[in-house]
């Protein structure tokens, strides 16, 4: 397995945690448009316990991973009308924790069930045809819970956890699911592992995967996006104006809340966690170290529409609506997308894009909105 520690670099070098300072570009203005979604086409009127992704099916129903509900629905957001696929248990058409559906070619879908450590493979039908343990996936030390799938079926992972921790820039992985093969594709910087820092408010580099399988990275100093072409090539954007978001207590407690809703990177958490992460917002922050500004974007996976846009969620203040930076195949921003407060991407149709909304009680609902579409 080869890495080239060229992929991902930030100018001032993947471990510089100096306080972030305007880019030097930002003296001309930002010139962006920016878009408003703020009229859903359909909100499906039940709530779900969670979500994290979502999956629009060839007729244009959705599935859904609710992995504390221990269910997978199919949902039909014109109707109003969800239904139950497969059960909970240990069978072959069951499950413990669906805690994410990805598209697989021919219409299939990848099911990472992390209750029983296994990917399922569902076909068109929505039929359970294939599983394997999460365990005997292993390659190399590293687990192969999917951060993206691309269009043939390749299985993009983290592998922070498992790389020597003197390293601070790592590599973007590629499973292939029937060679076992594994390839590196990219690499990013990973998060403070430092157990008196916040993790909360690092400089990570945040990274997604084209359906094509192009690999983009995130840059934080010098604001923008690289993008990895299966081919070995790299394409470095242009570096974006962003205004630091000075780090106050409302920001530190919206880190943790955020947190404490998401779960990291799979998103789940137990239940009776958070409950006890929740009441201990103050002495977390109190117990971390906090750079005096957040960086520009947090870890929130890149996600890549079919438009071969990337949507790379910017850090705003508390309280502040969600924003995504849309970025086109050369690194141009294109326009920023707001979205109301307590919105997630969780994903996209042909022609929709799917939002995760939290409520006051953390439940969540499904919003799907018009893909933006800009004049050519």
């Amino acid at each position: 397995m080869g890495l080239s520690l060229a992929f991902g670099c930030a100018e001032a070098g993947p471990c510089d945690t100096r306080p972030l300072d305007r880019s030097p570009s930002s003296e001309a203005g930002d010139r962006s448009p920016t878009l408003v979604l703020e009229s859903p086409e359909a909100v499906f009127p039940q709530d779900f316990s969670y979500f994290h992704t979502v999956r629009e099916l060839a007729g244009g129903d959705v599935l859904v991973a609710d992995p504390f509900s221990q269910a997978l629905f199919r949902v039909d957001m014109d109707s109003g009308t969800r239904t139950r696929i497969g059960g909970v248990g240990e069978g072959p058409s069951e499950y413990r924790s669906p805690d994410a559906v990805w598209p697989l070619p021919g219409d299939s879908t990848l099911l990472v069930d992390l209750g029983n450590a296994r990917l399922t493979t569902l076909d068109p039908h929505l039929e359970f045809v294939r599983s394997e343990h999460i365990v005997s996936a292993h390659v190399q030390g590293y687990s192969s819970i999917p951060v993206a799938v691309d269009d043939r079926g390749m299985v993009y992972v983290n592998s922070w956890s498992a790389w020597p921790p003197g390293d601070t820039l790592v590599p973007v992985l590629r499973l292939d699911r029937v060679t076992r093969r594994l390839d590196t594709v990219g690499a990013y910087v990973r998060p403070w592992l430092r157990p008196s820092r916040c993790i909360l408010a690092s400089p990570s580099l945040p990274w997604g995967v084209a359906p094509d399988g192009t690999v983009v990275v995130g840059r934080q100093r010098a604001y923008g996006v690289n993008w990895h072409a299966p081919d070995g090539s790299i394409t470095r954007g242009e570096t974006v104006p962003f205004e630091p978001v000075p780090l106050t207590d409302a920001e530190k407690e919206e880190r943790f809340r955020e947190a404490y809703l998401h779960g990291g990177a799979s998103g789940v958490v137990v239940s009776a966690r958070r409950t006890r992460f929740r009441e201990s917002f103050e002495e977390l922050i109190d117990a971390r170290e906090w750079p005096a500004v957040l960086p520009p974007i947090g870890a929130e996976t890149i996600r890549v529409d079919p438009e071969h846009r990337a949507w790379v969620r910017r850090y705003a203040p508390a309280g502040g609506d969600a924003t995504y930076d849309l970025f086109d195949g050369e690194g141009h921003r294109l326009v920023s997308v707001t979205l109301p407060r307590g919105r997630r991407l969780a994903g996209f149709g042909a022609r929709s894009v799917y939002v995760a909304a939290f409520g006051e009680m953390d439940l969540v609902r499904l919003e799907r909105y018009e893909m933006p579409m800009l004049p050519p």
